[in-house]
């Protein structure tokens, strides 16, 4: 049994092709990482993408994990996940076979060229927080101070 590590909530979508295959296949990637232990995956749910360019409706889900890697290597396993599905470009906003962001890594603060954590939009986002409200609705945003449940409700009510 690994040592717990970090407690970390990343962001999954789908919109390109089987998009529950896509986010299925995701999950046993990270799950055969020897440093990462899946804990729970929230129920996925069909979203409306965000971005300008017309693309299909998404798949989106929240996954609950545990690692003993840093912060870095665990953004460089998730771009590599997401390379090995197929996905080309990261933050275009085009149709992608999976999308993993890193929304929360316990309650660690970076703002790197290409990782900023905790993810920066995840408050104005219902299909990010409606994920996260099923898996923790009590945990604490640690730049806003709030937690998931509030940050939601605000946004949806």
């Amino acid at each position: 049994m690994m040592d717990m590590g970090e407690e970390v909530y990343i962001g999954v979508g789908s919109n390109m092709g089987d998009r529950w295959h896509h986010i299925q296949e995701a999950i046993a990637l990270l799950h055969q990482e020897p440093c990462c232990q899946i804990c729970q995956v929230s129920t996925l749910i069909e979203t409306t993408p965000v971005s300008s360019i017309t693309q299909p409706h998404f798949l989106n889900g929240a996954i609950h994990l545990h690692t003993t890697l840093s912060m870095l290597d665990f953004w460089i396993v998730t771009c590599t996940i997401e390379k090995k599905m197929g996905r080309e470009t990261k933050g275009d906003g085009g149709p992608r076979p999976i999308d993993l962001d890193i929304l929360f890594f316990g309650q660690a603060c970076t703002h790197q060229q290409h990782l900023i954590i905790p993810h920066p939009l995840l408050h104005t986002r219902a299909f990010v927080l409606k994920p996260l409200l099923e898996l923790c609705p009590h945990f604490i945003h640690p730049i806003l101070k709030e937690s998931i449940a509030t940050l939601y409700h605000r946004l949806t009510d």
